[in-house]
């Protein structure tokens, strides 16, 4: 199985929303984010542009307890520090289903030393919606913004 590139948006100024505009449907997604952030900036990720409370997610931070949200408008795609973020998004996206999702997220530790233990996050979402997903959104939901050079890169595969 091979993969196809899709979409590489690179923020060129501060912004709370990057949209990679309609991409092909593909069964499979590997979706890349690399945030910097400025301010509480928190990313988050849609698809086709569904505001709705249609996501639900869990998952575990720094293998602490595990938190939930259902009904939500969009699902988590970061740690809790302010440090510039990876996020790595697998979605199977094949038509007719709900989009199942698995996320991991990490940072640099909070003093920017080597001996400071990296942020890191591993969660699950379901998008509760059968359409495929032909376009994807980072959104931030808090003060703050993505700033310059924050990316949003997606792969499909079918």
């Amino acid at each position: 199985m091979g993969w196809d590139f899709l979409a590489n948006i690179q923020a060129g100024s501060a912004t709370d929303l990057i949209d990679t505009g309609t991409i092909d449907a593909k069964n499979f997604l590997k979706i890349f984010v690399y945030t910097y952030l400025s301010g509480a900036a928190l990313p988050q990720v849609q698809f086709n542009g569904v505001t709705t409370t249609t996501y639900a997610w869990t998952g575990q931070q720094n293998f602490a307890t595990v938190s939930t949200a259902t009904g939500i408008n969009s699902f988590y795609a970061y740690t809790d520090n302010q440090k510039p973020q990876y996020s790595e998004i697998n979605v199977a996206n094949l038509d007719g289903e709900y989009k199942m999702i698995t996320i991991t997220s990490s940072s640099g530790g909070a003093s920017d030393a080597a001996s400071d233990i990296p942020s890191y996050r591993q969660g699950y979402a379901v998008w509760y919606a059968t359409a495929q997903v032909t376009s994807v959104q980072l959104v931030n939901v808090e003060a703050g913004d993505f700033n310059t050079g924050t990316m949003l890169t997606v792969f499909g595969s079918d």
